[in-house]
């Protein structure tokens, strides 16, 4: 399964005392190339990995603070995964803070992918955080350009 990467978000806060809430689907795909036995390129695969869906909830704090929780089922749609997995359920609490306003904002993502086998009663937790930051240019009222950068880390 693929872990949840997109947050569609701009540099811009959501401003003090403001709410935002947000429903997503995202479909994960993975496209690759298959090979014959002589090493020889044969076809371009394109397989669906997991279907996500989901919610964000986020408060301003102040016009330079955001809090936010999320929250994505993540559907198995391989084979593989669908033999011993039902979904997977990820939580997670952000803190955004910006750093030059509606252009920089970074942020932190701090929380849990939680999932249990098909066939054990067997519960996993695994914890990351998420350093993350957009940098926007505004060009009007009703578009951005947004580059975010974010990395995962997955402490053991």
């Amino acid at each position: 399964m693929a872990s949840v990467n997109s947050s569609f978000e701009s540099a811009k806060t959501l401003g003090k005392g403001n709410v935002e809430l947000m429903g997503s689907y995202s479909v994960y795909k993975m496209r690759y190339e298959e090979y014959d036995y002589n090493g020889e390129s044969n076809r371009k695969v394109s397989t669906k990995v997991n279907d996500n869906f989901g919610f964000r909830l986020g408060y301003g704090v102040s016009d330079r603070v955001d809090f936010k929780i999320r929250y994505e089922r993540m559907i198995p749609a391989m084979q593989e995964d669908k033999d011993y997995l039902n979904g997977v359920n990820y939580f997670a609490f952000t803190t955004r803070c910006s750093f030059w306003e509606n252009y920089i904002t970074g942020a932190m993502d701090i929380g849990l992918y939680g999932y249990k086998e098909k066939d054990y009663n067997d519960r996993y937790h695994i914890f990351f955080f998420s350093p993350k930051i957009a940098f926007s240019y505004p060009s009007g009222k009703h578009f951005d350009l947004t580059l975010t950068n974010k990395w995962d880390i997955f402490p053991s």
